[in-house]
């Protein structure tokens, strides 16, 4: 589902069923997406840097989406939620949202993937929103892109999880801390640290 005007695209909205998948593990991913970063989308995944642990610093992303370019993307330690515009919130149990701030502080265009524990493992909903919007081109190679990595969570995730459970030193394989979310009584969202 998009939102379109002026040939333009302004929501990319993809939903996803994990099956054998865990929040726990998901959770983990997002601490550790160095140790299996190609696996995640053999043919566009090239390299991620971790994550780094003080506010202005960056990871690095090397993918590409279909037949485009190998991109080197810039990653935030953290997006401050409250800086986040109109955020549609579906799913509270697990949620990561990224975006870059504008000039004022605030973050217009974003990704976000949220998560929610079932009987049969996870429930999600990616979305990227540009509030200036982006060609239809490049939504439909998102979308397909999307689909396509964190649908094989279900093929690698539980069992790279279970490998690196043996290694207990936290500068390798570092804690995770599964982030929700909690709606605050002016109406706004907050992160909740859930574990």
């Amino acid at each position: 589902m998009a939102e379109e005007k002026k040939d333009l695209v302004y929501d990319v909205v993809i939903d996803h069923e994990l099956h054998g998948v865990t929040i726990e593990q998901i959770a983990w991913w997002g601490a550790n997406i160095e140790k299996g970063y190609p696996l995640w989308h053999p043919e566009d995944h090239k390299s991620h840097t971790p994550f780094p642990t003080r506010p202005g610093e960056f990871a690095v992303a090397k993918e590409k989406m279909g037949d485009g370019p190998v991109m080197e993307i810039r990653l935030p330690t953290a997006t401050k939620l409250e800086d986040v515009v109109d955020l549609p919130v579906v799913y509270t149990d697990l949620v990561n949202v990224g975006g870059q701030p504008d000039p004022d502080g605030k973050v217009r265009s974003y990704l976000t993937h949220q998560y929610e524990a079932t009987l049969y493992g996870v429930r999600g909903r990616s979305i990227m929103h540009r509030e200036e919007g982006m060609p239809r081109e490049f939504a439909e190679a998102f979308r397909k892109h999307c689909e396509e990595e964190v649908g094989r969570f279900p093929e690698f995730l539980p069992q790279l999880w279970k490998m690196w459970q043996v290694v207990k030193d936290p500068e390798i394989n570092r804690p995770a801390h599964i982030r929700g979310l909690k709606k605050l009584p002016n109406g706004k969202w907050a992160y909740e640290i859930k574990d």
